[in-house]
């Protein structure tokens, strides 16, 4: 009977599955908690994704070439895709709370490093001293909450920590930027250095502490027994690629594809920004609260509208109606937004319990693989085709995802069909 629950669809109303734990899940939403990782992941994030917006000013102030200063990004989510998976095996058994925590705070230090650097050399090294911390916080935190909610309401724990990562698009990075404008990309670090510090002393009191034991503790056991989820975690590992190699293959281009293509002032473009960030944020949190009653429908739905939205944006751009494109990129945030919140809460229910740790881990690596191909796919493109490609694109990856998922949950239904009947002869 527990191969039949785990083989059952992840698209389909989520059911209680009762085993055994080192704590009592709580029957509400830790909101306070929730609400406290959901600050540690926009310091995270923003702390990942801060370079991005200072470089001139790094590249200025040190006397380097801005290409290189650019490498910062780069090296980081390297960094981040080389040991995230072997630093969550080595700290598999320790307690995770604790684990959360000290990731933060070397993540934080690592943003200090950055502020206090005398050269190009020493930031780079702080970059991966912070990136290895980074990856094995998203690793922690990606299973975090499955552990603190029930399993019934985990799509909208998910939510609830998701804004997070939508805040520091909206927020984080973009105040990040004007501290290094108005005081210098040295206190812009050490801005969000200190507030990670903060962020780090506010989880010791607020974020519910979890036990190991059914966390993944196990991910290293020399068991010969096969996990049948490892199935289910490659195919969502799968759903996440080609997702965000589509999104992200557009995303840095946003701006470029604005000015050349949408013909965009370039002093409109932050409020575009703006707008489109919060209109991801309220999909995010509205998608979060509907996936656990209606997943199939929700994930359906969420890909029509992203990929209806991506088709229509040159349509419209082509018209020069400013307003009609808002409103089809506002439809295109919110549509992406709550699906690699999706995506993850289907890795939680798909995991096995021995293997929910390494999971995490492995997503954490999919998704930065994904955001930095997506990168070098959108930058071959723009030099190729050219950048009015890109919208295409992310709508291809999109219904490729979806289709993906409709087939892989009838896969896993006929699956489940089959052990029903094999267990009644």
């Amino acid at each position: 009977m527990q191969q039949q629950r785990r083989l059952s669809p992840p698209f389909t109303r989520v059911r209680a599955i009762p085993h055994a734990r080192a704590h009592r899940r709580p029957r509400d939403l830790p909101v306070v908690g929730l609400l406290a990782l959901a600050a540690a992941i926009f310091i995270a994030q923003t702390a990942e994704f801060l370079p991005g917006g200072l470089v001139p000013h790094i590249s200025d102030d040190l006397g380097v070439e801005a290409a290189l200063v650019g490498q910062m990004i780069s090296v980081f989510a390297f960094t981040v895709v080389l040991t995230t998976a072997p630093l969550s095996l080595a700290f598999a058994k320790a307690p995770r709370k604790p684990l959360v925590i000290a990731s933060l705070a070397i993540v934080s230090l690592g943003n200090l490093g950055v502020a206090l650097a005398p050269g190009l050399e020493w930031i780079m090294g702080a970059r991966v001293v912070g990136a290895m911390a980074h990856g094995l916080f998203w690793a922690v935190v990606a299973t975090y909450a499955v552990e603190i909610v029930p399993r019934e309401k985990l799509g909208r724990a998910t939510a609830y920590t998701a804004v997070g990562g939508s805040l520091a698009g909206i927020l984080g990075i973009p105040i990040g930027n004007m501290l290094g404008e108005w005081f210098g990309w040295r206190i812009a670090f050490a801005v969000v250095a200190l507030a990670g510090v903060a962020t780090a002393a506010v989880l010791v009191r607020w974020l519910p502490a979890i036990g190991t034991k059914t966390s993944g503790a196990n991910v290293t056991s020399t068991k010969s027994s096969w996990d049948r989820s490892a199935i289910g975690i490659a195919a969502v590992c799968f759903l996440i690629l080609v997702l965000v190699l589509g999104q992200t293959a557009f995303g840095p281009y946003t701006t470029l594809w604005l000015e050349d293509v949408a013909g965009f002032e370039r002093s409109m473009i932050p409020l575009y920004l703006m707008i489109t960030g919060v209109a991801g944020a309220v999909g995010a949190v509205v998608a979060g609260n509907l996936y656990d009653r209606y997943p199939r429908a929700t994930f359906a739905l969420s890909g029509t509208v992203l990929t209806l939205s991506m088709v229509l944006l040159p349509v419209v751009a082509s018209t020069g109606f400013s307003g009609a494109l808002l409103a089809v990129a506002i439809c295109s945030s919110m549509g992406f937004a709550g699906l690699p919140m999706m995506l993850q809460t289907r890795m939680m229910h798909t995991a096995s319990p021995q293997l929910r740790r390494l999971a995490g881990a492995v997503q954490t690596t999919v998704f930065n693989v994904a955001i930095g191909g997506g990168a070098v796919i959108g930058g071959l493109v723009v030099v190729g085709p050219g950048v009015a490609v890109l919208p295409l694109l992310a709508a291809a990856a999109a219904v490729v995802t979806c289709l993906a998922a409709v087939l892989w949950d009838s896969l896993e239904a006929a699956a489940s069909r089959r052990l029903a009947s094999s267990s009644m002869v």
